[in-house]
């Protein structure tokens, strides 16, 4: 058996999902789902997983009213099939689930690949789909990016530093909330600064309004004398909103009290 490419998939996250859903659902729909999840026991295989997915639609809502820590939000729907897929995966032998993930993802339309990129977390902890995951990126698709690039943990793990800041300007150029990503923190520094700052000039040059999300990229406290006497000029001329000026003065006042 080579474990090489072995998903490392994060089980009790799953289980703990299928109970969330379960402690939601209708009582009356619970036959129905054991009796899918039977069928699923029995042949785990692609073909039936669609086939069902399929039925799915009959029984759930697609009204996104469950929600989730790590701010998850679903409908009954998209998380049913996700569900009934992810029961498909781990029941596979552990050399082949890469193979059946990457045709899972492959076969199915774009809101299941939004639910199975909400969750590759859990389902490949070993990074062995991050070509498939940054394939997936390239969408212009913003719900399909969003589902990458905010509230989820893949990137940070796995992603080179590169990558990360690409991600980081294309949420920023589909006007997404970057404060969402995880890892940004810890992403902030000087390169990341100088990143911020051409795009900021870039925005002004062109007499575009500043995206209000921008600021979360900066390290205030990194930026080089010459980064910070440049915003400062600009917060002087009123090309910045208030809280460019705010940030400028709270690391200013930092100082001030390191020196005294």
């Amino acid at each position: 058996m080579n474990l090489e490419n072995s998903l490392e998939i994060k089980h009790q996250a799953l289980i703990d999902l299928q109970e969330y859903f379960i402690k939601h659902l209708e009582h009356a729909l619970l036959p129905w789902w054991q009796q899918a999840l039977d069928q699923i026991q029995q042949t785990p295989d692609i073909h039936k997983v669609m086939q069902l997915s399929s039925q799915c639609k009959r029984y759930f809502n697609d009204d996104p009213t469950l929600s989730l820590y790590n701010n998850l939000v679903w409908s009954p729907l998209r998380l049913a099939r996700l569900l009934l897929l992810t029961q498909a995966l781990i029941q596979q032998p552990v050399d082949t689930q890469q193979t059946f993930l990457h045709q899972a993802f492959a076969w199915v339309d774009d809101q299941e690949k939004i639910s199975i990129l909400k969750v590759i977390n859990w389902l490949d902890n070993s990074g062995c789909c991050l070509d498939l995951v940054q394939q997936a990126g390239r969408t212009s698709n913003s719900q399909l990016f969003a589902a990458i690039a905010l509230n989820n943990a893949y990137p940070m793990h796995h992603y080179t530093e590169r990558a990360f800041h690409q991600l980081i300007l294309k949420a920023l150029s589909m006007s997404l909330e970057i404060q969402h990503m995880v890892g940004l923190a810890e992403h902030r520094g000087p390169v990341l600064n100088q990143l911020a700052l051409e795009l900021l000039e870039e925005q002004l040059a062109a007499d575009r309004a500043i995206s209000d999300d921008l600021i979360h990229l900066v390290a205030f406290s990194l930026l080089t004398s010459a980064q910070r006497k440049y915003l400062e000029d600009l917060c002087l001329q009123r090309r910045l909103a208030p809280i460019w000026q705010d940030h400028l003065v709270k690391v200013r006042g930092s100082e001030r009290l390191i020196v005294s």
